[in-house]
């Protein structure tokens, strides 16, 4: 079989430009899933509920494109084994189709890490986007603490006005005579 010394060099070449590209999409995924958990986390979700929804299936992306990455990794570094190997003894070691074989699979490997890439972080959008719903409808159906910790002036008012004249919040008058709600009443210093 005859040696190809250039041949050796752009595969010694192109298998760690395809290894790293594989290693940047697992490092992403990863920063994503984190991501995912942090919003959990300020979510105060219990553990139970992760392992359904989003969370899970962000995790379990992330776990084939760690485990797609780290057989790229593997692959081109035996990629990179056997040019430098041949490079060295200027011969082949092994035969030119192997190579051939590893290095487009690389790169099919890593595209699928980029659309399951693609597909995680839709999925952390959604989970955001859940979370974000769901502290909406926790402050309406339950108030905020310095609300609750005001009354409402206009029930305030409508409680004092049912309250008799001596009852009433700085009430100067000691008569403890029922107010008269048929007629309104008059403002002190009003004729």
């Amino acid at each position: 079989m005859t040696y190809y010394a250039n041949f050796w060099l752009t595969v010694g070449a192109a298998a760690p430009v395809i290894a790293l590209a594989g290693v940047v999409g697992i490092t992403k995924s990863f920063k994503a899933v984190e991501r995912l958990d942090s919003i959990w986390v300020k979510a105060e979700e219990p553990s139970w509920w992760r392992m359904g929804g989003p969370y899970f299936k962000a995790v379990a992306l992330a776990a084939v494109v760690f485990g797609l990455g780290f057989i790229n990794l593997l692959t081109q570094a035996v990629a990179l084994f056997i040019a430098l190997d041949s490079l060295a003894y200027n011969s082949n070691s092994v035969s030119p189709v192997i190579p051939l074989i590893i290095l487009p699979v690389g790169i099919v490997v890593v595209a699928m890490s980029v659309m399951l890439a693609v597909v995680l972080a839709t999925t952390v959008r959604e989970a955001e986007t859940a979370i974000r719903e769901k502290e909406k409808h926790t402050q309406v159906a339950r108030p905020s603490p310095k609300a609750a910790s005001q009354p409402d002036k206009a029930t305030s008012q409508s409680d004092d006005a049912a309250l008799p004249t001596a009852a009433k919040p700085g009430s100067s008058t000691a008569a403890a005579e029922p107010a008269d709600h048929t007629r309104p009443q008059r403002r002190p210093g009003r004729k």
